[in-house]
C-alpha cells in the first residue's frame, strides 16, 4: 500500500499527485485533529505558538502582505526539501512531501488543543472541523489547499539524489517542468496569498 501511494506521489500526470496528497491530507489532518482533541490537554502549542504573539498592521493589504511573507516560511521549506531525494522502491521521494506533512501535523494538534489563540473556551470539536470550512473567516483550509498544490508542482524536481551510499546531482537547466506545474506552483501561491488576504481581514474586524 505505501509503494502504492509513495508511486501515485509521484506519478507523471500532476493530476494524480494532487489527488493522492489532498486524500492523504484530509485522512491525516483529520485522524490527528481527533486524536490531538481526546488526547492532548487544551492549549497544548500556545505558548508555543509564534502567531499568538504575532502582530500585524490594521490595514488589510499591509497586514495580509506580513501574514503572507510569515505563512511563507512554510513554503520555503517545502521549496528547500523538495530539492533533495531518496530512492526508495524505485521512486526518488523528495522531502518536501514530508516538509508538508510535519506542517499539516503541527496545525492538526494546533486545531484539535485550540492552541491558535489565548481563547479559553473549549470549543467542541465538530465545531472546530466545521470552523475549516468558514473560508470567508478562517484562512487555515485555503493556505493549506494552497501548500498541498506548491508540493506536488516540485515532486520530482531534486537536485540532490541519493540511492543507498551514492549521491548524484543535477543542476537546475536539467529540470524539466512542465507548464502545468509551473501554472498549479503559481496558483498555489494565490491561495497562499488568498489565505493571508482571509486571515487579515478577519483580524481587522474582530479589532485583534
Amino acid at each position: 500500500m505505501v509503494k502504492f501511494i509513495r508511486k501515485k506521489l509521484f506519478d507523471d500526470n500532476i493530476g494524480v499527485r494532487i489527488v493522492t496528497l489532498v486524500c492523504i491530507f484530509c485522512f491525516l489532518f483529520l485522524g490527528v485533529t481527533i486524536i490531538s482533541y481526546y488526547l492532548l490537554p487544551e492549549g497544548f502549542l500556545r505558548n508555543k505558538n509564534s502567531t499568538t504573539d504575532f502582530e500585524t498592521s490594521k490595514n488589510i493589504f499591509v497586514g495580509a502582505m506580513q501574514i503572507f511573507l510569515y505563512n511563507s516560511i512554510s513554503v520555503f521549506a517545502i521549496i528547500f526539501g523538495s530539492l533533495f531525494a531518496k530512492k526508495k522502491d524505485g521512486v526518488y521521494v523528495s522531502y518536501g512531501y514530508s516538509c508538508f506533512v510535519v506542517g499539516i501535523v503541527l496545525a492538526a494538534i494546533t486545531l484539535g488543543t485550540g492552541s491558535f489563540t489565548d481563547a479559553t473556551v473549549n470549543v467542541p470539536l465538530l465545531e472546530r472541523l466545521v470552523s475549516l470550512f468558514y473560508v470567508t473567516k478562517y484562512a487555515g483550509l485555503v493556505e493549506m489547499m494552497g501548500q498541498v498544490l506548491i508540493t506536488c508542482s516540485l515532486a520530482g524536481k531534486a537536485l540532490v539524489m541519493t540511492e543507498g551510499k551514492v549521491t548524484t546531482t543535477r543542476k537546475v537547466k536539467d529540470l524539466r517542468c512542465k507548464k502545468i506545474e509551473v501554472a498549479v506552483f503559481a496558483c498555489g501561491l494565490l491561495l497562499m496569498f488568498l489565505g493571508a488576504v482571509i486571515e487579515s481581514n478577519t483580524i481587522v474586524n474582530m479589532g485583534v
